[in-house]
């Protein structure tokens, strides 16, 4: 016997994904199916995954008899696993080794809906001989690629239902595309500044300023980055986006710690300090403005969601 897990726990309808960190396994959480696909990544340390193994054949979504015997898999930093909604799986420390891990649970709806833009009705079967969730060691550059588009999950606005939905269908392509051994889809092309566009280092530098290390180095990392000087970037960013450099660092520090509010148990401080607040009184203060309500209120009213690994 196993649990069923609900999408309707995790995520409100019109979410399109929910993404949670974890350095602890929760303990209310046992083995179980789910009602909709997960990825997990593991950014440091080794885990041990519990796969009960799936017949190939069987439905792509739905849940039945799991009769093959429970499998214990070592992975180890770097692995990539896609989680169907029929996968049987927990996941638990490896003798209280420290870990750190993503999780990114999203509907059904959402691979359905990637399968027919591809026009790819195999999209959803399953991609491992064995009948085991799919898994992928990433190395080099595809591990630093993915560590960049994870950590811009909790910098994501949560009120922009359109930006996250396009953020995650682009990195689903990739992420699966990995499993597969398929190469990234390409770009549509390089794109041309004109007269009222934004120059491409600026455009090129917004897409990085997303990452933790620059939230929390701060305006340093913008100025090395771009390769420009203090006041041409000021006035770049002035003209083309209507914000300071700071106000725009600021409102991306502001998205991640509402986010590692709510899908991680860093205590509050920890949080400011993640997502670049060095001043906790000034944190308090600019959240409550941006949010309406203090950290700790806004972490105890989100509190009903639980969190699937």
């Amino acid at each position: 016997m196993h649990d069923h897990l609900r999408a309707s726990d995790y995520m409100s309808p019109e979410e399109e994904f929910h993404c949670a960190f974890y350095t602890s396994v929760p303990t209310d959480i046992h083995l179980h199916s789910h009602d909709f696909f997960e990825i997990f990544y593991l950014l440091s340390g080794s885990i041990l995954h519990h796969v009960q193994p799936l017949p190939p054949e069987a439905p792509p979504d739905e849940v039945g008899p799991r009769p093959s015997p429970v499998r214990v898999e070592r992975l180890c930093e770097g692995t990539l696993v896609l989680v169907r909604p029929r996968d049987v799986h927990v996941l638990q420390p490896e003798n209280d080794l420290p870990f750190r891990l993503v999780n990114v649970a999203f509907p059904i709806a959402t691979m359905r809906a990637l399968s027919d833009y591809l026009r790819d009705p195999g999209f959803l079967v399953d991609r491992s001989p064995d009948g085991r969730p799919a898994s992928v060691l990433l190395q080099g550059a595809d591990k630093r690629r993915m560590e960049e588009t994870v950590e811009r999950l909790p910098l994501l606005p949560q009120e922009d239902a359109a930006l996250r939905r396009v953020y995650l269908r682009r990195a689903l392509l990739l992420w699966t595309g990995w499993m597969e051994g398929a190469e990234p889809l390409p770009s549509s092309g390089p794109r041309k500044a004109g007269p009222d566009r934004p120059p491409l280092w600026l455009v090129s530098l917004r897409d990085r300023a997303g990452t933790l290390e620059v939230l929390q180095e701060g305006m340093g990392a913008l100025v090395r980055l771009s390769g420009q000087s203090h006041e041409h970037l000021s006035r770049s960013f002035r003209k083309h986006y209507g914000v300071t450099p700071t106000a725009f660092l600021n409102g991306l520090r502001l998205n991640c710690a509402a986010n590692l509010l709510v899908g991680s148990d860093l205590p509050i401080l920890s949080v400011a300090l993640e997502s670049g607040f060095s001043n906790p009184g000034y944190f308090h203060r600019v959240f409550r403005a941006r949010f309406g309500v203090a950290p700790s209120a806004f972490r105890k009213d989100s509190s009903g969601k639980r969190r699937p690994v």
